[in-house]
């Protein structure tokens, strides 16, 4: 009997393993007159000799411009770099300590925002929305925590994807 309840639960451990990625693809796909994607991070902290890295992984067709920001918990930003990323290759930014100005010591509250648009191909005529259904973003991001010293990784989290026209972002850029 418990051979069969245990062969119940690899079952059902493996259909959540198939269905969490599903779901989180379904819920990407884009209302119409959505343009950006982002990745969000709630809050992490960091301390003294560790360097916050946050990725993207370029997983559709299409190229990606990408820009990745560092924000502090008051929603002001620390740093921002940009980047354009192929189909199937990656490129991430880092948010060390040592770059913020703390005046006292101790953990720096900091969140990761990835935005990506597809840019525009040169001399192309704007798609009409008849003629390309809108498709989800194909892609992943990440953002981890590593000790700078040891190299070693203090925690990682997968972002989830928002794509919303209602998206609170504050830089317009």
């Amino acid at each position: 009997m418990s051979a069969f309840r245990l062969s119940v639960k690899w079952i059902a451990a493996c259909l959540m393993l198939v269905a969490v990625p599903l779901i989180t693809v379904a819920q990407t796909a884009p209302p119409a007159g959505a343009s950006d994607t982002f990745y969000c991070s709630g809050l992490v902290g960091l301390s003294k000799d560790q360097t916050a890295s946050i990725s993207y992984t370029n997983m559709s067709r299409e190229v990606k411009d990408v820009r990745f920001y560092f924000f502090d918990a008051d929603g002001s930003l620390l740093k921002s770099s940009s980047g354009r990323v192929s189909p199937g290759q990656s490129l991430s930014s880092e948010l060390s300590y040592r770059e913020l100005r703390i005046a006292e010591a101790g953990a720096a509250r900091v969140r990761g925002t990835v935005r990506l648009t597809t840019p525009p191909e040169p001399d192309a005529d704007p798609p009409s929305p008849d003629a390309n259904p809108p498709q989800p973003d194909l892609g992943a991001s990440s953002l981890y925590v590593f000790d700078e010293v040891t190299s070693k990784v203090t925690f990682g989290l997968l972002l989830p994807a928002i794509r919303s026209p209602r998206v609170y972002f504050p830089l317009n850029d």
